[in-house]
């Protein structure tokens, strides 16, 4: 069972401190007794060796003090929230590094992000570590425009939610799921894409240490303006 703090005082002077270490209460017990109880009549001498006591109890207080005054640590964001960060970071791609920066903030060094067979690969590509995951961003980025990714709503009585699922991964984070529908218009030939995915998070220690965006190529369709 935890010990009560231990309070004393003398004249005006207050002091108040919480120690977990029953000898140095019975320390503290024990000076305050010393100086409340000693006699008026007591020796120069006696008083020096109570300076001396009362001096190694107030270097005794000084570290509570300092651990008492630490700062709190920071809570870590939510998985879903780290999520929805990426998707509008993702939508602020404009070719220039401090777009790309801005989203790499969010991956851990050590992150991988793997997407789907494309046109110059048939098996899922890999990025393994913040350099290649930085390429792949510059080079969405700057082949293409207008970028609009979202997580998908479902309606249901007349209500519209994002749908993101979250379950506790084993290596000490949440897993984060969401269907998503991304848009996009290329810069090449000016012609507006837009397809249907699914995207899987990695969240460790408030960062992304793995992504896996898988998309439906065979539901991918030309937008035209009206």
């Amino acid at each position: 069972m935890a010990q009560p703090p231990l309070l004393f005082q003398e004249g005006n002077t207050l002091a108040s401190t919480v120690l977990h270490d029953s000898s140095a209460q019975e320390f503290l017990l024990l000076v305050f007794f010393v100086v409340k109880m000693r006699p008026k009549y007591q020796l120069k001498e006696n008083n020096a060796v109570t300076r001396r006591v009362l001096s190694s109890l107030l270097i005794l207080l000084i570290p509570c003090f300092a651990f008492g005054q630490a700062a709190p640590a920071k809570p870590q964001p939510k998985g879903e929230d780290i999520v929805r960060q990426w998707f509008e970071r993702w939508n602020k791609l404009d070719g220039s590094e401090e777009a790309t920066n801005r989203l790499l903030e969010l991956y851990r060094p050590d992150a991988f992000h793997q997407i789907g067979p494309n046109e110059k690969q048939l098996g899922e590509v890999r990025f393994e570590g913040q350099e290649k995951i930085r390429k792949m961003i510059d080079d969405f980025a700057k082949a293409n425009k207008a970028i609009t990714f979202r997580i998908q709503a479902v309606t249901a009585n007349e209500k519209a939610i994002e749908m993101i699922h979250v379950a506790e991964g084993p290596w000490g984070g949440p897993s984060v799921a969401v269907q998503y529908a991304g848009a996009y218009t290329s810069r090449k030939d000016n012609r507006r894409w837009m397809y249907p995915g699914a995207a899987f998070f990695q969240i460790q220690d408030g960062k992304i240490r793995g992504a896996r965006f898988y998309m439906a190529r065979d539901e991918m369709m030309e937008v035209f303006a009206r």
